[in-house]
């Protein structure tokens, strides 16, 4: 006989009983928890950044969310979360977060929860001004911050240098992104930078190449990238001018996203740095290792590319309309029937393109001139004596030194190097022109 209804056994679960899901558990019970924050450091120079934000519950468990932040355009571009996490996982999981996301002298650490908040919120709403809307996985990571309007406001700045800055990501649709940035801001009114990602099938540094995959700190390049496209494939100009772009985004990042401290900085180590990060670049690339006239020529080219930027303050010259990479010098023909005017200017030209190391010893050598002339009395015209050359060598040093013990600077060794170098080549070229 069957039991009564009253008799049968309940089988439906107290709410004591129901196991939420845990997206659900996040939505319910996450803003609840008590919360620790953790960032990879030097996000405001680099203007993206990695925050991670932990919730640990009453058994010891986390909830952890990972936010990929663009502070300087697209806003919050990446999302998820983990759940039920052990302090054993965690440890391991943070290893290999700062592993992956920490370059250089980054590191992953402790993070005011309301300086992520801030960070986080400010970044997407910035964001979607510009017209790009966070991942759909915010809808559940949304839930490991507090709420938006219960936290203490900070004063961030978004964007860089007063506009969006947008640096391309591998996984970027790039013409999408910058569609939406015209069509928001206008053309010109943001700054960006693409990075190369070889295709199997491209060739390196032909002009369909250069123009989609352009090294770049401004959206103009894309117009001088049309204007290469339109060259003979044998034209070295295009060539020239994507390792030039190449040199400037080096600099770039080498100097954390700016051009300050470059006159600091200078030196031949750091142009080798730069030639180094160039030629890994190559390599990667599956271009074969430079050959030694060929690293000593790339060495050059950076010198003027430096040049260059502590000339103009940034590479803004290479978009310039009537700017070309390989300046093109006049015959002796042409200039005997160029006006004073254009001489002054083309040689101006080449001052400007030189290297910093090549003009200070172009100075140098004045200075030789000089002494020889005036402090010893000697005809510049007619080639030096062994003595002679003794002499010049010795009064130069002395002078050398007088000047730089009235400015009150060191003889640094780098400047007695050139010094030196330049001595040698004004006896060389005696009777010709030490300019």
């Amino acid at each position: 006989m069957a039991k009564s209804k009253k008799n049968r056994n309940k089988k439906g679960k107290s709410p004591q009983q129901v196991k939420l899901s845990p997206k659900a558990y996040i939505k319910k019970v996450a803003r609840k928890l008590p919360v620790e924050c953790k960032i990879i450091s030097g996000w405001e120079e680099r203007g993206n950044t990695q925050v991670m934000v932990m919730r640990k519950r009453t058994n010891g468990q986390m909830i952890i969310g990972f936010y990929m932040v663009d502070s300087w355009c697209l806003g919050l571009k990446d999302t998820f979360y983990r759940h039920d996490i052990d302090s054993e996982e965690f440890e391991e999981m943070m290893s290999s977060f700062e592993q992956q996301f920490a370059h250089g002298e980054e590191e992953l650490i402790d993070c005011d929860p309301q300086l992520a908040f801030n960070l986080i919120y400010g970044a997407i709403e910035y964001a979607e001004d510009l017209g790009f809307a966070p991942p759909q996985d915010f809808a559940i990571t949304e839930y490991i911050l507090d709420d938006i309007d219960e936290i203490e406001y900070m004063d961030i700045e978004f964007g860089k240098d007063g506009k969006p800055f947008y640096s391309s990501g591998p996984n970027d649709n790039v013409g999408r992104v910058l569609k939406t940035l015209n069509d928001k801001v206008g053309e010109g009114n943001y700054d960006f930078m693409a990075h190369i990602d070889m295709e199997e099938d491209d060739e390196m540094f032909s002009p369909e190449y250069i123009r989609n995959h352009p090294y770049s700190t401004r959206p103009e390049a894309y117009q001088r990238f049309e204007e290469f496209d339109k060259l003979e494939d044998d034209d070295e100009t295009g060539t020239e001018y994507m390792f030039q772009l190449m040199a400037a985004d080096k600099i770039h990042q080498v100097l954390g996203g700016t051009f300050d401290d470059l006159k600091a900085v200078y030196d031949d180590e750091f142009v080798e740095d730069i030639v180094v990060s160039i030629e890994k670049t190559l390599n990667a690339e599956g271009e074969k290792p430079l050959e030694e006239e060929e690293r000593e020529s790339m060495f050059r080219l950076v010198e003027s590319i430096i040049a260059l930027i502590r000339h103009h303050g940034n590479p803004e010259f290479l978009f310039d309309k009537d700017y070309k990479p390989i300046l093109e010098a006049p015959t002796w023909e042409e200039m005997e029937k160029m006006s004073e005017e254009d001489i002054a200017a083309f040689m101006q030209e080449v001052d400007r393109r030189s290297s910093p190391k090549e003009l200070y010893k172009k100075h140098l050598r004045l200075f030789v001139l000089k002494v020889i002339e005036e402090d010893l009395g000697f005809d510049s015209e007619q080639a030096l004596t062994e003595e002679q050359q003794e002499q010049v060598k010795a009064k130069v040093e002395e002078r050398y030194q007088e000047i730089k013990t009235k400015t009150e600077e060191e003889f640094t060794d780098i400047e007695r190097e050139l010094l030196a170098e330049a001595l040698q080549e004004s006896f060389e070229i005696i009777g010709e022109s030490l300019i």
